[in-house]
């Protein structure tokens, strides 16, 4: 499977996710990715704490 990164609006969309406590695995389910995708992405959230606009 190719690697491709994930789109402002996916970004968008975990962000909101995660400040409405929506478990990771749901997240992936809703977003259509995978965990790891998921987990990788939220991990730079934290780190960074902003979305590029």
């Amino acid at each position: 499977m190719a690697h491709t990164e994930l789109s402002l609006r996916e970004r968008r969309r975990i962000k909101d996710m995660l400040s409405v406590r929506i478990l990771f695995c749901k997240i992936a389910s809703e977003v259509g990715r995978y965990r790891a995708t998921v987990d990788r992405e939220i991990v730079l959230l934290r780190w960074d704490g902003t979305l590029p606009i």
